[in-house]
């Protein structure tokens, strides 16, 4: 073998053509580079689906979303002409009154 053509691929060790190497990756093979793609695709699919699934048994952070209606309340009521501690006072009232409404779980839909 003329060393000028072949080269060992870093990950698998094996030696091979010029053309069977990467050009994203010049020291490792097309296969290896293509097995390492495939498996943290993989990896990634499955780290997705734990992540969706641990969400939704998480339990819910009321004092979170109280947060976060709030703002958002906040924002609208601060288009209109209104201070901001009657649109405080405003915005943790509705967020409260929303979710009394979303902890009775749809009873009265």
């Amino acid at each position: 073998m003329e060393n000028s053509i072949y080269k060992i691929c870093e990950v698998c060790g094996e030696t091979k053509h010029i053309s069977e190497f990467s050009k994203a990756y010049p020291r490792r093979c097309k296969a290896c580079v293509a097995e390492q793609a495939r498996l943290a695709r993989s990896a990634d699919k499955k780290d997705k689906k734990e992540m969706l699934i641990k969400q939704w048994n998480d339990p819910i952070d009321w004092e979170q979303r109280r947060y976060e209606i709030a703002k958002e309340c906040v924002a609208v009521l601060m288009r209109n002409e209104i201070t901001l501690e009657d649109a405080a006072k405003v915005s943790v009232e509705q967020a409260d009154a929303l979710i009394a409404e979303l902890k009775k779980g749809g009873q009265n839909v």
